[in-house]
């Protein structure tokens, strides 16, 4: 039976009478250059069809008017975030034209022959397929920059303040909240930590499996078919307990860390596995971790 993985369900965050942020922080342009509309599907914002007049259960008005002051300050960076991940799906839309060859981005010039021996492109197209590679790279970092310089602070000092404390979200849940709570339940797990246990399975897998990490920021597997081509599944930080999933340069959604580890081991045992969405019921409880 084919493994299926639930993925938060994606949902558009409901309009609100919060004054628009004046106060971008400083330098943030020089991490989001100006582009075309976001066109990355926004954060998961975990509601549920409740009146918007309710609060969000387990924090008292005055915490929600904290937490909401906080979204201001914080509105200008999440907005940035969106516009630098707009363009990794045009990079992933790139990136799937061409046949997925494990070799780390260091070695790619000196392997670049072993590639074309085995049919994997011309030296330009592998020329090209580098610097897709590395575009990638560098907007997921920008990502997680941009997340480092304006919001992690942020994100820390909510998380100290309500760490464990449990909630039933609404339409007007700061999004901040959203951003730093998992369904109670699951187990934070740090990129960091993913790499780790992810690189604990590989250990035992033989040579048709690989692990390449073309920079701190992204996780890709690769397995190889019996024709001796390869498949790959990349994990990509999205922000902190929570990557992209991308297949064979086909983005497919996004999953709790702890989740991408059941992903990542059924990719490298050779199992199938899809992920579908998952609608979090109306009275879905969240927990800040």
């Amino acid at each position: 039976m084919p493994t299926t993985i639930p993925t938060t369900a994606r949902s558009r965050r409901a309009a609100t009478n919060r004054p628009p942020q004046h106060n971008t922080p400083a330098h943030l342009s020089d991490l989001c250059p100006p582009e075309r509309p976001a066109a990355y599907p926004r954060e998961p914002s975990y509601q549920s069809p409740r009146s918007s007049a309710e609060p969000a259960q387990g924090f008292s008005p005055k915490e929600l008017g904290h937490l909401s002051r906080v979204d201001q300050r914080l509105e200008a960076a999440y907005s940035a975030q969106e516009g630098t991940r707009s363009r990794l799906s045009m990079l992933y839309a790139q990136l799937s034209t061409f046949a997925p060859f494990p070799v780390r981005e260091v070695a790619m010039k000196a392997l670049r022959l072993i590639g074309q021996a085995l049919g994997f492109g011309s030296a330009s197209e592998r020329a090209e397929h580098e610097a897709v590679q590395r575009a990638i790279s560098s907007r997921v970092k920008a990502v997680k920059e941009i997340h480092t310089r304006f919001i992690r602070d942020e994100e820390r000092a909510v998380r100290r303040q309500f760490r464990g404390r449990t909630f039933v979200a609404n339409p007007q849940t700061p999004k901040v909240l959203t951003q730093v709570a998992i369904p109670e339940g699951k187990a934070f797990v740090s990129f960091t930590k993913l790499r780790s246990l992810i690189n604990q399975e590989m250990g035992d897998l033989g040579s048709r499996i690989r692990m390449i990490c073309p920079s701190s920021e992204r996780i890709i597997l690769y397995r190889q078919r019996p024709n001796k081509s390869w498949d790959s599944l990349e994990l990509a930080w999205r922000r902190p307990g929570k990557v992209d999933v991308v297949r064979n340069g086909v983005e497919l959604g996004n999953l709790f860390n702890d989740d991408a580890l059941l992903a990542a081991k059924a990719f490298a045992q050779g199992k199938c596995f899809s992920l579908k969405e998952r609608v979090q019921p109306a009275d879905a409880v969240w927990k800040v971790a």
